[in-house]
């Protein structure tokens, strides 16, 4: 009965953690494959081959656009939540081609609705644009590499921005309006002011995306959990029956033959 009593717990466990909504479902690069084996969506304008421009040694991801005319990068169609989130990526940029060297040769983009958030590299400095179409720059020597951090929330319409976990833009109000489109990105995906596609060569380290869950979610998650466990835990007066018949039976087999 008691394995019983297990198999029913753990079955209800199993059924409350997949109906979670999908703040439980985060993001993380590995560099055993390309992301194209990972989920993520190659994409190219003039059909640069995905091997060409980028590779993984075991420890980074390496983009090299340079001389390809593209913006080749790579897109998640998704899975963006329209609540909390945590974006980290650690990335340096080596070389910028062409005499216009705009900041997103290499960038990390998100949307959620018309709530975007680019963070481009450029050389000696970082651009972060928003759907408000305003940009933040900062200096930075950014061929060394920098651990970067977004933290957002577009059903609040507001961000905060982190390099090396000093926060640099607090909790800015951008907005939010519902428009279907939601998404992540990251690579050589933006031209630069002239209209053309920037190369670059560019290193990324590490890149993880987390929904944040809501506390109050949680709370109700954990609370209906518990209330389940006990109620499936409880023996039934089935049991206890049982469970008296066998403890009576035993007594009887020590007490001995002739026993009352």
């Amino acid at each position: 009965m008691i394995i019983h009593r297990i198999a029913r717990i753990a079955t209800v466990i199993a059924t409350l953690g997949s109906s979670l909504p999908s703040f439980a479902v985060s993001i993380s690069l590995d560099f055993a494959t390309l992301p194209s084996a990972q989920g993520w969506r190659y994409l190219t304008f003039t059909k640069s081959n995905e091997a060409d421009v980028f590779s993984i040694d075991g420890f980074a991801l390496h983009q090299n656009s340079i001389g390809t005319f593209d913006e080749p990068r790579y897109f998640w169609q998704g899975v963006v939540p329209h609540s909390a989130f945590d974006l980290r990526f650690r990335a340096r940029l080596a070389e910028v081609e062409g005499l216009f060297q705009g900041n997103f040769s290499f960038g990390v983009k998100l949307r959620a609705d018309n709530f975007w958030i680019d963070v481009g590299l450029g050389l000696g400095r970082v651009e972060v644009q928003e759907n408000s179409r305003r940009s933040e720059y900062f200096s930075l020597d950014t061929s060394e590499f920098h651990n970067y951090r977004v933290l957002g929330n577009p059903e609040a319409g507001s961000y905060s921005f982190f390099i090396d976990e000093i926060e640099l833009i607090s909790s800015r109000s951008i907005g939010h309006t519902s428009v279907n489109i939601n998404f992540l990105s990251f690579g050589d995906h933006i031209s630069a002011f002239n209209g053309f596609p920037m190369g670059a060569r560019a290193d990324l380290a590490s890149f993880t995306f987390a929904p944040i869950p809501e506390p109050t979610i949680i709370w109700l998650f954990l609370s209906g959990l518990g209330l389940l466990i006990a109620q499936y835990a409880r023996p039934t007066i089935k049991e206890l029956k049982y469970t008296f018949k066998e403890a009576k039976r035993g007594q009887r087999g020590k007490e001995g033959p002739g026993s009352i």
